[in-house]
């Protein structure tokens, strides 16, 4: 009987240890801030809120009316669609203007020694656009240790080409936190 009590034991492990692995860490958008040109009133920023939340990940808005900006948060294990952004401003009355983002995930270089990021829940993929030397060590540094995280501003797609982020800070970024 114990040998019985052993090997079912035995297959059990072997058919539950992949679902107790941990997941492998995600690459997303967590967080931006969009500068809103023309909000002037609390109508204003309540409508450019309103619109905000509907932009896929999204969990949260917070619109500055006096310093004309609005921060969006992501939902957990979710990622914000940057490109939807300036869409849902115009779509409120108001001008987008610059985005800043915080990204986090495994950087990657090119074949010619450019760095991207690829947005593992919207598989966007963001190329890292002059990112310096200092910070490019930092990389470096950085994508053999895991998960980076990376602030800095958006730039829309240009015809056939990958949306762009020019980093300004970087630094080790864990997982993404499940709340």
């Amino acid at each position: 009987m114990k040998p019985l009590k052993l090997t079912l034991l035995l297959i059990t492990a072997i058919f539950l240890a992949p679902a107790l692995r941990a997941a492998p860490a995600a690459a997303g958008v967590r967080s931006a801030v969009v500068a809103v040109d023309g909000m002037s009133c609390p109508f204003c920023a309540f409508g450019v809120e309103k619109k905000l939340k509907e932009v896929s990940g999204v969990k949260s808005v917070t619109v500055d009316l006096k310093g004309g900006k609005a921060r969006m948060d992501a939902l957990a294990g979710k990622t914000i669609r940057i490109s939807e952004i300036p869409a849902a401003i115009r779509q409120a009355g108001f001008t987008p203007g610059v985005i800043e983002v915080v990204i986090v995930g495994p950087v990657k270089m090119d074949r010619q020694g450019g760095w991207f990021v690829e947005d593992d829940r919207s598989k966007e993929v963001y190329r890292l656009q002059d990112p310096g030397k200092d910070l490019q060590e930092q990389l470096y540094r950085l994508a053999k240790e895991g998960h980076v995280r990376i602030t800095g501003i958006f730039h829309p797609p240009q015809q056939d080409a990958r949306p762009t982020i020019t980093p300004q800070r970087v630094r080790k970024g864990g997982p993404w936190p499940e709340r």
